[in-house]
């Protein structure tokens, strides 16, 4: 999503006021991801919370399975 919105971590980290390894480590495991900073990384983003959350999810499953 970061990538299809043309940012890159350190911009994504600047729109949500955070620093950009907390951006990788969240990449790296959005399962990371709590309320408020999922709410923060959609309006950085300019999208909707639950396309977030369908982000997460499909995560898990891939991770799961492995």
């Amino acid at each position: 999503m970061r990538l299809k919105a043309g940012l890159s971590q350190a911009q994504l980290a600047e729109k949500m006021g955070t620093q950009q390894s907390n951006i990788s480590r969240w990449e790296r495991d959005p399962g990371d991801l709590k309320g408020t900073t999922i709410l923060k990384l959609a309006a950085a983003l300019n999208v909707d919370g639950n396309a977030i959350l369908k982000v997460i999810s499909i995560t898990d499953e891939v991770v799961g399975e492995a």
